[in-house]
């Protein structure tokens, strides 16, 4: 199906208006489903050959190669495509300042066939773009794309501080962390923190396998010998420590050795005699029993040796 009439003609302000007997017309029909978004022109011409010969080359770098006939579409269906055509030559005519050109209404031969808005069939496209459109066009790509490097721009930027923020508040929690640890060891480390906290929990935890060495006091142990220290001894040396007592007397009757009791948690070890002016001399050594400890007993007072019967 196809109509043409030339020339009449209808301007509004600077979307241009032509009556629909100006264009050539024709529905295109497809067998086969096409996407949403078909209009691809090689396959339009071919299908639209019959009522408008289109050429496919309408977007080629020279217009005069291709077909006479320069057209827009319109999609009907999922099925059909309304194809609108209209000569180069009339093109030419068009104003430099005209930024639209369609169809004032669609064919009466289309009946009701076709429920579109007749100015979507825009002729201004393509090689025949006005200026003014294309540099709108560009300078809203410009403006799209310095407004993209401008965000991206902030964005790195904001990167890049919240990353310094970052490495500050982490050099501050490890002096503070080094601090904390420092305080806990007692003496400082070149270690990192948690190195170093992992070492002395180990070592803490060595030491708590290992038997623990019991500290005695050797004052309670010389308080229990001096206690109980018979009469007639005289010492010419004494040396008490926690796990041993060292003593050394001179007695002239050795039966008052029998006074001289290792206190509890001591045993005693084989005398030593020798022959001294004033009597015997003995050396006496008590050692502490191991893992004894030495219970506090009331002390009882020394017994006065007994008078000799006349």
């Amino acid at each position: 199906m196809a109509t043409h009439m030339p020339d009449s003609t209808s301007i509004s302000s600077r979307d241009l208006r032509w009556p629909p007997e100006r264009f050539y017309w024709s529905i295109v029909e497809s067998t086969a489903p096409r996407p949403a978004g078909w209009a691809d022109p090689d396959t339009i011409g071919a299908l639209a050959e019959d009522d408008v010969p289109i050429a496919a080359s309408d977007t080629r770098d020279d217009p005069s190669d291709s077909s006479p006939l320069h057209a827009a579409y319109a999609r009907l269906d999922d099925r059909r495509l309304l194809v609108c055509a209209v000569e180069r030559a009339h093109l030419d005519e068009v104003p430099p300042s005209t930024l639209t050109l369609a169809p004032s209404a669609l064919p009466e031969c289309l009946g009701g066939e076709a429920a579109i808005d007749p100015a979507t069939l825009n002729l201004l496209v393509g090689p025949f773009e006005p200026r003014e459109v294309r540099r709108a066009r560009s300078t809203r790509h410009a403006v799209s794309t310095l407004g993209a490097i401008a965000a991206t721009t902030l964005l790195c930027l904001g990167l890049a501080r919240h990353t310094d923020a970052l490495r500050t508040q982490t050099r501050t929690a490890r002096v503070e962390a080094t601090s904390l640890v420092t305080q806990a060891l007692g003496r400082s480390t070149a270690k990192p923190p948690i190195v170093a906290l992992n070492e002395e929990l180990e070592r803490i935890r060595l030491a708590g396998t290992r038997p623990s060495r019991v500290t005695h006091d050797a004052a309670l142990a010389l308080d229990h010998v001096l206690a109980a220290w018979p009469a007639g001894c005289t010492p010419t040396m004494l040396a008490v420590s926690p796990d041993a007592i060292t003593a050394n007397v001179v007695v002239e009757d050795r039966a008052v050795l029998n006074g001289l009791v290792a206190p509890i948690g001591f045993e005693a070890k084989p005398p030593r005699l020798s022959r001294v002016e004033r009597g015997t001399s003995v050396a006496l050594r008590w050692t502490r029993v191991q893992n004894a400890q030495l219970i506090e007993l009331p002390i009882a007072p020394p017994i006065a040796p007994k008078e000799p019967t006349p």
